[in-house]
């Protein structure tokens, strides 16, 4: 089915992929749960219902669903030196994520390891307790890139849980989060096709607050379809995105927020977000559907988006969807995202003091702050594998105060 008739069916309530007289599944997929502000203190008063609301049932028919766990969940706070906030949340919250229905969390984000080995030791056994299953993370690399398999009725589901490389995924053999790396995501795949009918990949990367992927990420999550997965799920960027039918299988760039309750106003796509649900048989996916929703917006916990709301968020979907086909539109958004943050890179990677980043800013001394030849240095430094690999093991032992010999 081509990508035209698939957008053409976004506003009824099943979009069809292809026809199939087998056996299916039914598969849902959630994005980002953060236990934080009101939704710690409603698990603390038990108070699970008003998380859900009306979304509950919605949510508990399936066969199998899965939800990115974006906190650890540990009573020992034991922060690790890393760039941006310390999320976590009491064990018992887990219960939260047991009361909608979920059978397995997805580890692998960029928050996960916020708390160290103790933290995701904690959070697994927090899981492991409540009997919901886990993939993503561990606490060696066999744990970590362990695909998780799923027998439901006669088809056997795999899930692949990977995450982009920030300060959760550790090397070395030590705890920590999956990292994206294309030759060993390459043979996970390969590995966990043998003992799966149908495989997913749940990728938790992207631009924050940008409803985009880089045309990079397009042709990484085709890659991953091409490797022969049933379908990619991105989540991570705080807001929705598109997706596309590529050679048959599905790709969503990003689910958007599913739980994320901030304690800071936040721009209104963070708000809006959909869970998907994939139908599948004993080999591709066969239909979807789409739940849009507002959470945390005007009211506590998940609400169904309706009427006027409900048709102008899929409508900018779809936009989103048709952006994503057409390369030169998409590259075109994706170099004004980048000129849109051009200074606030340049200020981090220069090291810039307040007083140099406004006369940068306005184009004064451009050229005595940032020199052509230092432009392409960093470039340099950047972009050739060779350097980068140099100047990332550079600053890992700067942090971790060993020598440079």
């Amino acid at each position: 089915m081509s990508n035209n008739s698939i957008i053409d069916q976004i506003h009824n309530e099943e979009i069809s992929v292809r026809d199939t007289d087998c056996e299916t599944v039914d598969i849902l997929f959630a994005g980002d749960f953060y236990m934080g502000n009101l939704t710690r203190e409603l698990c603390r008063k038990n108070e699970y219902e008003k998380i859900y609301n009306e979304v509950l049932p919605a949510l508990k028919q399936k066969d199998l669903s899965i939800v990115n766990l974006e906190n650890p969940l540990t009573g020992e706070e034991n922060p690790i030196p890393k760039v941006g906030p310390h999320l976590n949340a009491p064990p018992d919250c887990i219960r939260a994520i047991q009361y909608g229905g979920f059978d397995a969390v997805a580890l692998a984000n960029n928050h996960i390891l916020d708390h160290g080995a103790i933290g995701l030791k904690n959070t697994i056994a927090a899981c492991q307790a409540r009997h919901l299953k886990t993939v993503g993370a561990g606490l060696s690399s066999d744990e970590i890139q362990k695909p998780l398999i799923v027998n439901v009725r006669s088809v056997r589901i795999g899930l692949i849980n990977v995450t982009e490389n920030e300060f959760s995924t550790i090397r070395d053999g030590e705890a920590g989060a999956n990292a994206l790396d294309l030759i060993s995501v390459y043979r996970q795949i390969t590995d966990a096709r043998k003992n799966a009918d149908v495989l997913f990949i749940i990728v938790h990367g992207g631009h924050e607050f940008y409803p985009l992927p880089s045309p990079g990420m397009v042709k990484m999550y085709r890659h991953f379809a091409d490797l022969g997965v049933a379908a990619v799920i991105g989540h991570h960027p705080h807001c929705a995105s598109g997706f596309e039918i590529w050679n048959g299988v599905p790709i969503f760039y990003s689910l958007g927020n599913f739980v994320f309750d901030w304690h800071e106003p936040q721009e209104e796509i963070w708000y809006k977000g959909y869970f998907v649900k994939l139908t599948v048989d004993s080999s591709s996916v066969v239909r979807m559907k789409i739940f849009p929703y507002n959470q945390f917006k005007d009211d506590s916990g998940l609400h169904f988006m309706q009427g006027v709301e409900k048709s102008d968020f899929l409508n900018k979907v779809a936009e989103y969807s048709e952006i994503i086909r057409d390369s030169s539109v998409l590259d075109k958004s994706w170099k004004e995202f980048c000129d849109s943050k051009k200074y606030e890179y340049l200020k981090n990677l220069l090291g810039l003091n307040r007083i140099e980043s406004a006369l940068l800013k306005r184009g004064i001394g451009a050229g005595y702050i940032f020199p052509r030849k230092d432009k392409l240095i960093l470039l340099n430094l950047m972009r050739c594998e060779a350097h980068r690999d140099v100047s990332v093991e550079i600053l890992k032992q700067l942090i971790s105060g060993e020598k440079i010999k």
